[in-house]
Formats: structure tokens, C-alpha cells, sequence
């Protein structure tokens, strides 16, 4: 959800009606990544259950020579590496600024407000990689038009544990915690 949002909802008489389906974005990081957060996720609301993983995926284009984690690395390496992501300061920004850290390499971020227009962009080769949600990701995989390189979770997912993690690839790499609920 977006902080306008979670800032409506903070704002809202509690009457036990309103609620809010959050993500670690509005109710985390941004208290971290900003001083003017106009809400208090502790104070402000009452968390009911967390109703599912944050389930995040690096994919390239189809056709790009990167194969795995390591080509990812050695391309970034090579300054030719321009990642998308759903906006700053969304986990899936701080997953590629915690990727640049620990495996020292400098990419260049291109932020989105729709996070669908990652995917877009990579399949119309406009896009060398991006970091987004695996249901978005993997529709496109399995038809071939993107690559999944790698899960963002320390353990590769149930559903397709042919795709590696992150870490399996850059072991010093921990991914961040990403829920909704």
C-alpha cells in the first residue's frame, strides 16, 4: 500500500471497519528511509495476521546472455547493469542496493511507479534486469519471455525449487524480510 494510504487509514476513527492490507514498504522500510512519516505502524494500527511472504524474484530479458547469478555479477562488475524496481526505497530496491553492497559492484537503478512496467520493459529489451514480485515474474518465464535468475529468500520456494536463491549465488547476500499483511 502506498504511505498516503496507510496515512488515511491511521487517521481513520476505529470502528473496526477500516483496515489495511500492508507491506514491509509503508509499514518498515519507510520509517527507516524517511523523517516525515506522518504515521506510526506501531502506534497507529493494530496487526491482525501477516497473510503471506513477499515473494521476490531478479529476472532478465529472455535473450540476455546472463545465465545465473555469477554472469549477473560480472555484468554489473562491467558497469552495463540498469536494473528496474516498483519505486525507491520498495524492497525491491533495497534487495539490488543490498546485491550492489555485498557483491561490490555499482548498478544503476530505474524506479517505476507501476510495477508491471518492469516486466514490460525487460521483454521489450529496454530493460537489462529488475527485481519484482514472482507472480508478475514467473507468468512471463514460463512463457519464455523473461528469465528468473534467482528467488530473493534464503530458501529457494516450494513451488519452483529449480529456481535458485540469491545467496546460492552471492553467498554473502541476505535478503531483506518482505511480507503483506
Amino acid at each position: 500500500c502506498s504511505s498516503d494510504l496507510a496515512n488515511m487509514v491511521a487517521k481513520a476513527a476505529p470502528d473496526g471497519y477500516t483496515f489495511l492490507y500492508a507491506a514491509t514498504n509503508s509499514q518498515v522500510y519507510r520509517l527507516v528511509l524517511s523523517s516525515n512519516t506522518p504515521y506510526d505502524p506501531v502506534r497507529d494500527f493494530t496487526s491482525i495476521s501477516m497473510l503471506s511472504d513477499a515473494v521476490l524474484v531478479l529476472a532478465v530479458p529472455a535473450n540476455s546472455p546472463i545465465r545465473n547469478m555469477r554472469d549477473y555479477v560480472e555484468q554489473a562488475r562491467a558497469g552495463k547493469m540498469f536494473y528496474g524496481t516498483s519505486g525507491v526505497g520498495t524492497s525491491h530496491h533495497l534487495s539490488a542496493e543490498l546485491l550492489q553492497l555485498v557483491a561490490n559492484v555499482k548498478m544503476t537503478h530505474v524506479p517505476f511507479k507501476d510495477p508491471n512496467l518492469v516486466a514490460t520493459e525487460m521483454i521489450a529489451d529496454r530493460l537489462t534486469s529488475g527485481f519484482g514480485i514472482f507472480g508478475t515474474m514467473y507468468q512471463h518465464h514460463t512463457a519464455g519471455k523473461l528469465r528468473i535468475l534467482a528467488i530473493n529468500n534464503s530458501k529457494r520456494y516450494a513451488r519452483t525449487p529449480d529456481i535458485p536463491t540469491m545467496t546460492e549465488g552471492v553467498p554473502a547476500y541476505e535478503p531483506p524480510p518482505g511480507w503483506n499483511g
